[in-house]
């Protein structure tokens, strides 16, 4: 089947390059892999190169305080999905997005900028990350359709028993599309220094940087 609904079923992330790519499904749970947390959906006797994961939006029970996710909610980020997923050699990373009372709409919203204005960055930094695609529970259901599975009642079941679940959809393979319009832009640094009033601090430097063509830092 063919999805064409953007921004109601399926919704891009922003990458640098184009995309064009087929592949087996794999559905990895939350599709985090942290070290520090001592916690991993991905089986580790699987191998997922050349695989497209398919996971759900946030962490395992991140809204009870009781939970190692409450306070450590980055290891669910997409961000962070996308670093897992790359680390274990996987193609594309699918994030159902409309979960626990969560919309298509909202997660629309979130990312809109980046959609409509774009990125800016120099070519050097273009990166190869693996695409990634949010989809709504519509599709997902769909493509565990040979599973007997629900995404509702996978959800359920990681947070209820809190252990992983991770396994093979028999049958379902994606290929997914993406084209980037680029445009070159040209841009100068800008330098400015405010000399200082006070005799005895007007020596000493405050220096104040900005720049376009960074999102932060997440540790994973």
């Amino acid at each position: 089947k063919e999805w064409r609904e953007f921004g109601e079923e399926y919704i891009p992330f922003s990458s640098g390059r184009d995309t064009s790519i087929s592949g087996d499904v794999e559905f990895v749970g939350y599709g985090i892999n942290s070290r520090i947390l001592h916690y991993t959906d991905y089986d580790s006797t699987k191998n997922y190169a050349g695989k497209i994961v398919l996971v759900l939006h946030g962490a395992p029970r991140e809204e009870d305080s009781t939970s190692v996710f409450a306070e450590n909610r980055s290891t669910g980020s997409a961000f962070a999905k996308r670093i897992y997923a790359q680390r274990c050699g996987a193609a594309a990373v699918l994030i159902v997005e409309d979960l626990k009372g969560r919309t298509m709409k909202e997660a629309f919203s979130e990312r809109q900028d980046d959609l409509v204005r774009g990125l800016i960055t120099i070519p050097q930094r273009v990166r190869n990350n693996v695409p990634m695609f949010s989809i709504s529970t519509h599709i997902a259901n769909e493509l565990l359709r040979s599973s007997g599975k629900t995404i509702d009642g996978l959800q359920h079941e990681i947070d209820s028993t809190k252990k992983p679940e991770s396994f093979t959809i028999g049958g379902a393979k994606v290929t997914l599309t993406l084209t980037i319009r680029r445009e070159d832009v040209f841009s100068e640094n800008v330098i400015g220094v405010l000399p200082g009033s006070d005799s005895l601090l007007k020596n000493e430097y405050v220096v104040f940087s900005a720049h376009h063509d960074h999102l932060g830092k997440n540790i994973v």
